[in-house]
């Protein structure tokens, strides 16, 4: 959470196809045609990364259908589809998805489990979110997959979390702010430069983001209290 994040490492033929990919749909003026041709050809790589990386590809399928047996569908299935079309930061060479980047995908579907209102799942985020970096730094796993999964992880579950149970406006406002802003400027970016590019977050912008997540999970713990606290004490009868 407050560690440095690693940079989106892609190999020298991933970084080529990901240059020639942007160029190509800048070169078409961003027209339908052109993002047709964006979709296709970036669907192709997937089922080639996928076919080179078949076990990653597996562990991925299996987490997220045992995911959707517990929670929304729509929600599993956006993470399905994100995760498996990016087997490819992996590397080429093939290998497990390991425990870190599967810490990081069962975070970013905490929202889509059943009792995800409940205010453990701010907790569960954090400690989630702490885990998964220590693991992939103390076993020298960090992967171009696990900081992509990883930042998106993080603005998928606060964004909603800030949305759906802050109930203080301001709070919720500046939250957004904070973690869209940023994302929108970069997606603004990576298409406008028409190559890959990966911007990495300033510290002070890492530690304003950790100090949100705690704010907003301690908020979330501390209505929690109270409303047991009333429970408590509401005369029966």
């Amino acid at each position: 959470m407050l560690g440095p994040r690693p940079p989106i490492v892609r190999s020298a033929s991933t970084q080529a196809f990901v240059d020639s990919l942007l160029g190509d749909l800048a070169a078409g003026a961003y027209s339908p045609a052109a993002w047709f041709r964006f979709a296709w050809r970036s669907w192709r790589r997937s089922l080639e990364a996928a076919r080179r990386q078949r076990r990653a590809a597996l562990e991925v399928h299996l987490l997220h259908l045992a995911l959707l047996t517990l929670g929304t569908p729509r929600w599993v299935i956006g993470s399905w589809l994100l995760a498996w079309s990016h087997v490819g930061l992996l590397g080429d060479q093939p290998r497990s998805l390991g425990v870190a980047n599967l810490l990081t995908l069962l975070r970013a579907n905490l929202p889509a489990l059943r009792g995800s209102h409940r205010a453990w799942v701010a907790s569960a985020a954090l400690g989630s979110d702490l885990a998964d970096g220590w693991i992939a730094r103390a076993g020298s796993r960090e992967t171009g997959f696990g900081a992509y999964a990883d930042a998106l992880a993080d603005l998928t579950f606060w964004t909603w979390f800030a949305y759906r149970h802050e109930p203080s406006r301001l709070l919720r406002g500046l939250a957004l702010s904070l973690w869209l802003t940023p994302a929108a400027a970069l997606i603004v970016w990576y298409f406008g430069a028409a190559r890959a590019i990966d911007v990495p977050r300033p510290q002070v912008t890492r530690l304003a983001s950790a100090g949100f997540q705690l704010l907003l999970a301690a908020r979330a713990w501390a209505r929690w209290a109270r409303s047991r606290r009333q429970a408590t004490f509401e005369p029966s009868g």
